[in-house]
């Protein structure tokens, strides 16, 4: 970014905020002066987070909320408790990867749940707010992971296929890119406008799931992607400000610059089948009909998956 912006003024909701990449971006968001709230499941992390950045910045810039995008439920009162409160960044960070089989409160398989179906309700109920706020834009993580598998729209949810813990995860990487998509075709009239973020292979909790061996391998075979996290943080950063992107949502955006097209054989660049809007469209039109009809509402993992 050629300017350093100013944030004075200006409110950032950051999704998993208190840890790693979504760490840094609240720490750079409150040294430029905006107002962070974090918002986390884990309140203790959170609440450190920001006694932490207070500290460093001086005065009470960073606040935290209570979000479990894994619930719905969690979700609206998030978006109740903020009521008409003007909302210029939301930053979707917050995600999972790896493990066994699961299922969120409604029912959705835990990725495609999590990374995708959470951070859509919540910024469909939150656009209003961002619709009055200044310059106000969406940011949704994706990942380099998308470069592997397109979205399923016949088994999104796992119910058929045999389950594999990294194609969930690439498709809701997938999916969130084209959340950015869709976010803009809807909601460009409000003055939103929406960007999907790669952020690099960062060593954060997130790759946790990983054993060692796996990890150090990817590390070493990917190493032209590893990026620490402020690094990422910058990137999140200039997707939030560039005043160069005014207009211009919808962006897959990596290594602070937007994404040229990738090559099957490359490991950077975004595939078409993450900027397809007629897939956007699709994947929209599916969301809004499981917010009204989730698959089921249970906390219980189905018994016997592999």
């Amino acid at each position: 970014m050629s300017t350093v912006p100013d944030l004075r003024g200006r409110l950032a909701i950051i999704t998993g905020g208190a840890k790693g990449i979504g760490l840094s971006t609240s720490r750079a968001f409150a040294r430029l002066g905006a107002a962070v709230l974090i918002a986390s499941r884990d309140e203790a992390a959170a609440q450190a987070a920001a006694e932490g950045i207070n500290r460093e910045v001086g005065g009470n810039r960073v606040t935290r909320i209570s979000l479990d995008l894994s619930s719905f439920d969690s979700i609206r009162q998030v978006a109740q408790e903020l009521k008409d409160r003007p909302v210029d960044v939301l930053i979707n960070n917050a995600g999972v990867m790896g493990g066994d089989f699961r299922r969120t409160n409604e029912g959705f398989e835990w990725h495609f749940g999590v990374n995708f179906m959470g951070p859509f309700l919540l910024s469909r109920l939150l656009a209003n707010n961002l619709a009055d706020g200044r310059n106000p834009r969406l940011v949704q993580l994706s990942s380099g992971a998308h470069r592997f598998a397109a979205f399923n729209f016949e088994d999104h949810n796992f119910d058929t296929e045999p389950y594999n813990g990294d194609i969930a995860y690439q498709r809701s990487k997938t999916a969130c890119a084209l959340f950015a998509v869709g976010f803009q075709t809807h909601y460009a009239r409000l003055g939103i406008d929406a960007f999907s973020v790669a952020p690099g292979i960062v060593k954060t909790d997130l790759l946790s799931a990983m054993d060692s061996a796996t990890l150090d391998r990817l590390l070493i075979d990917c190493a032209p992607l590893v990026r620490t996290a402020d690094q990422a943080a910058a990137t999140i950063l200039y997707a939030a400000t560039a005043p160069e992107l005014a207009g211009n949502g919808g962006l897959y955006i990596e290594d602070g610059a937007p994404a040229k097209p990738g090559r099957p054989e490359g490991l950077d660049g975004v595939m078409p089948h993450a900027v397809d809007p007629v897939a956007a469209d699709r994947l929209w039109q599916l969301a809004e009909r499981l917010v009204r009809q989730p698959p089921r509402s249970t906390l219980a993992a189905d018994s016997g998956r592999v």
